[in-house]
């Protein structure tokens, strides 16, 4: 990621796995290929880990008020992101941009669309993606 970003002002990358909790995660493959790496609690023997980050505390961390444009794709994550501490980014967000993989864990869409419903965004289909805009975004 630093190789490709160098020419980009204002990135800043961050290594690391967006997670539901302050804490580290593995990286594993279930099977999935090089395009389907997971995370998941440190808990199995052997596999890398790295730190988790919520999108609260990345937010606190680059000094962000405000999420423009938030890309998910995070193979199966998204059940656990939009399941626990999502109450503070996702008002805070204008356009959510989110594929979906029940494939790789089952469950994912339900999550999804149920904590949304919470909030006051309307959705399209645009491919393989989900597009959730923020209808009361100031």
């Amino acid at each position: 990621m630093k190789k490709n970003t160098t020419d980009y002002k204002g990135v800043r990358p961050l290594n690391g796995a967006i997670w539901f909790e302050n804490e580290n995660v593995q990286i594993f493959d279930e099977s999935w290929g090089s395009r389907g790496y997971m995370v998941d609690k440190e808990t199995r023997k052997g596999e890398k880990s790295i730190k988790g980050y919520t999108v609260d505390t990345i937010m606190k961390m680059f000094k962000l008020e405000h999420i423009d444009i938030f890309k998910i794709d995070i193979e199966g994550s998204e059940k656990d992101i939009f399941q626990y501490n999502f109450e503070n980014w996702i008002p805070k967000t204008r356009i959510i941009i989110i594929e979906l993989h029940d494939r790789m864990k089952e469950g994912c869409s339900e999550i999804v669309f149920k904590t949304m419903k919470k909030f006051e965004f309307d959705h399209y289909n645009h491919g393989e993606n989900i597009v959730f805009i923020n209808r009361s975004y100031n």
